[in-house]
C-alpha cells in the first residue's frame, strides 16, 4: 500500500503555525480559547469558522455567519468551499494556506514506479475529481498553484531526471498564453503530454478550440459534471480514455473508477454542511464579558 501525506494547514501570525488536519475531523477556528485553533484578535468572532476533514484527504471550510467573514483566495466566502492546494484562507489579519501538494493513488502494491501527473486546476471541485479519478488508475498527482511558473518547474524536474508522466493544465489556472505553453512543451519535451482542462462549461465549441492546438497537443478536456458522478460515468471514461491514450495507452481500470465516482459523491455532498445559526451579539464578546453580563444583566 503506498501511503499519502497528510493535509496540512500553515498559519501565519506571531505565532505561526504548522498543523496536520488528519488528527481530528473537525477543527474550529475563533477567538475564543475553546477553539481548536485560537485567532486572538478583535476583528475576529468567537465562533468565527470551521474546517471538516473528509476521509483524511479532502478538506471543506465553513465559515460560520462571522461578523466580519472570511476570504479564500481573497473573495468573500459565502457557502462551504472545498479546499485545494495553496488556497490561502484570510480570516482578520491572519492567512492559513492548505498545503497538499502530493497525492498518491490508494490501491494494492503495486511493482513499478506509478504514473506521475503534474497538475494545475482553477477550481478545487474539479481539481479533486481529477485527483480521484487519477488516483483510481493508479496515478500519483502532484498539484501546482496557480501561480507557479510551469516552465522552470519542468526544467527543474527535467534537471533531476523526474520528469512527470502527465502534464494536466486548466486554461483558467494557468495565467499566461495556454497555447504557447502547449506549443513550448511540444518542442521541449516532445515526450511528455499535455492536456488542457477547463473548470467551467466552454462558451466556445471545444471541437473549434481543438482545432487551434499545436500538433502534437493533447486535446481540451471539458468540465465535469458536479453532482450524480456515478449515473454520468461515460463522461469520465471519455476523458480518462483520451488521457491514457495520450499515455502511451494504458489500459482503464472502470470498476475502481467506479467506486472513486461513488466516493467523490459522497464528499461533494458535504457542500450542504451546516454553517449554523447567524451569530448573536454575545458571539463577538469575550468570555468574562458574557459572564460578568449574565451576572449584571442592566450593565449590558
Amino acid at each position: 500500500m503506498t501511503s499519502s501525506p497528510a493535509p496540512q494547514l500553515i498559519i501565519t501570525g506571531e505565532i505561526p503555525q504548522q498543523l496536520d488536519l488528519t488528527s481530528q475531523k473537525t477543527w474550529t477556528l475563533g477567538r475564543s480559547s475553546i477553539n481548536s485553533i485560537v485567532l486572538a484578535e478583535g476583528a475576529v468572532s468567537r465562533h468565527h469558522a470551521k474546517l471538516e476533514v473528509v476521509d483524511n484527504r479532502h478538506c471543506y471550510f465553513v465559515d460560520l455567519n462571522s461578523s466580519n467573514g472570511s476570504q479564500l483566495n481573497q473573495k468573500r466566502v459565502t457557502e462551504p468551499l472545498l479546499l485545494k492546494h495553496g488556497d490561502v484562507i484570510t480570516i482578520g489579519s491572519t492567512d492559513i494556506r492548505f498545503h497538499f501538494p502530493y497525492v498518491t493513488h490508494s490501491g494494492s502494491t503495486i511493482p513499478f514506479r506509478p504514473k506521475q501527473v503534474l497538475m494545475m486546476q482553477e477550481s478545487a471541485t474539479q481539481g479533486i475529481i481529477w485527483q480521484e479519478i487519477l488516483c483510481s488508475q493508479g496515478f500519483d498527482v502532484h498539484w501546482l498553484p496557480p501561480s507557479a511558473n510551469i516552465q522552470q518547474r519542468m526544467n527543474l524536474d527535467a534537471a533531476a531526471n523526474v520528469l512527470p508522466d502527465l502534464l494536466l493544465v486548466d486554461i483558467e489556472a494557468y495565467k499566461g498564453d495556454a497555447l504557447a505553453l502547449c506549443a513550448w512543451c511540444r518542442d521541449t519535451y516532445p515526450q511528455l503530454p499535455l492536456f488542457l482542462t477547463l473548470s467551467t462549461v466552454a462558451s466556445a465549441s471545444i471541437v473549434e478550440t481543438n482545432a487551434t492546438l499545436p500538433t502534437g497537443t493533447g486535446k481540451i478536456l471539458p468540465a465535469f459534471p458536479c453532482d450524480q458522478l456515478s449515473l454520468k460515468i461515460g463522461t469520465f471514461v471519455q476523458s480518462l480514455e483520451s488521457v491514457l491514450e495520450g499515455m502511451g495507452g494504458c489500459s482503464l481500470n472502470q470498476q475502481d473508477l467506479m467506486v472513486a465516482l461513488a466516493n467523490l459523491d459522497q464528499i461533494l455532498s458535504r457542500s450542504s454542511i451546516p454553517i449554523g445559526a447567524s451569530p448573536t451579539v454575545e458571539d463577538d464578546l469575550d468570555e468574562f464579558t458574557i459572564l460578568n453580563n449574565k451576572k449584571n444583566p442592566q450593565a449590558s
